[in-house]
């Protein structure tokens, strides 16, 4: 009871994540085409975005097959391979400019990247480590910087976003000939996705260097189109997965209202 409690919760609350990201993205995209100033772009506020994405995810949410969402999730993923590729690119431009990584520079900034808007938390943290101490404990600040662990910590658990609540409904799914296979696949993909996350965030880290904004997206040119198709992209991918992250949540609580024919045949 207690676990299937937790994955409610967990799940739930990543969903509830998905919409504020998919409003604010689809917002910035609007700004993009119409312009700051467009009638249209001032009434579509988050909570009426969060609204239109109600409409859709709540039919969707009505499928008891995790199989129906195989077309919808390949879609989400094929945006994201493209928006990764896309941010790839323009971090292996930046490295390029720079001819070496952000930290080589002589002035330890990155070229190029002009007046970038930084998140407030990140300027103040960059602040205290710039003008603190060398070392904390014995232990060197590039090894252990205790102004950001307990971020990185949050950050790196919501980087799998679940993926443990959503392992036994697609076991439950596969056939019972290939469910042998699930243990030894499960860990060749976890492990595929740890050492991708290395490397990506290795070479953001070497364009930006310090100057990374916390939403990679923000790192891209801001006159340029390639910013607002790739939050296009990512709202589009979360868009499509929205389903199947909640199923596990959704198949817990249907498991405890008894369907019509079972509330008949309880009945006195």
């Amino acid at each position: 009871g207690l676990t299937r409690a937790i994955i409610v919760g967990q799940q739930a609350g990543i969903c509830c994540t998905y919409f504020i990201f998919v409003a604010v993205q689809a917002k910035a995209v609007a700004t993009f085409l119409l312009g700051p100033e467009d009638p249209l772009v001032e009434r579509l506020t988050p909570g009426l975005l969060c609204a239109f994405q109600l409409v859709v995810y709540v039919p969707l949410c009505q499928v008891r097959d995790i199989k129906n969402f195989a077309v919808t999730n390949l879609f989400g993923n094929c945006l994201i391979l493209a928006s990764l590729v896309t941010l790839s690119c323009f971090a292996l431009r930046q490295v390029a400019r720079q001819q070496g990584p952000a930290w080589g520079q002589p002035n330890g900034e990155p070229a190029g990247l002009g007046d970038l808007e930084r998140p407030v938390i990140q300027d103040v943290v960059d602040g205290e480590h710039k003008g603190g101490e060398e070392e904390t404990a014995g232990v060197p600040r590039w090894l252990f910087n205790p102004d950001e662990f307990y971020l990185f910590v949050g950050t790196s658990a919501f980087c799998f976003e679940g993926i443990m609540a959503i392992c036994l409904p697609l076991l439950s799914a596969m056939d019972p000939e290939l469910r042998p296979k699930f243990p030894s696949q499960l860990v060749a993909a976890l492990s595929g996705i740890i050492l991708f996350y290395l490397a990506f965030g290795a070479l953001n880290f070497a364009a930006y260097g310090d100057d990374i904004a916390m939403i990679l997206t923000l790192n891209l040119p801001e006159d340029s189109a390639w910013r607002p198709a790739v939050q296009a992209a990512f709202s589009a991918a979360v868009f499509f997965s929205f389903p199947l992250n909640l199923f596990p949540a959704v198949q817990i609580l249907s498991a405890l209202v008894p369907t019509p024919t079972e509330a008949a045949a309880g009945a006195p």
